[in-house]
């Protein structure tokens, strides 16, 4: 006599709860009587809807996160560079400052020796 056991009666399935469906799957269940009709602490039937828009949520947080990096990144570099534009453009001027102080140092040098040969002729 051989026995032939089905998914329903197999004692030996180790994922028989997995394969089980829930004991309640919404409030509309036709399965429940009046009786069965109740919520139980920490009963969660939303979960996968919930984790999913948790997800997308997250997904869409990190989006704007990166954006906002970016943004700032990019008002950062410019701003360096606006920084070394103005740094270079200072530079230039202290360069022409610094030239026409030794053109005035040798002008007034060169007065100064005109004088003192006008005084020693």
């Amino acid at each position: 006599m051989s026995f032939q056991l089905t998914g329903e009666w197999d004692l030996n399935d180790p994922d028989y709860l997995k394969k089980d469906m829930p004991g309640r799957v919404s409030d509309d269940d036709p399965r429940c009587g009046l009786a069965s009709l109740q919520k139980f602490q920490g009963e969660d039937l939303n979960s996968r809807a919930r984790a999913k828009y948790q997800q997308e949520q997250l997904r869409e947080w990190s989006r704007l996160q990166q954006e906002d990096q970016r943004r700032a990144q990019q008002h950062q570099q410019a701003a360096d560079q606006l920084f070394n534009v103005k740094q270079i453009e200072l530079d230039q001027r202290a360069i022409e400052l610094q030239r026409a102080e030794e053109q005035s140092r040798r002008d007034i040098n060169k007065s100064v020796k005109h004088f003192n040969d006008a005084l020693v002729s």
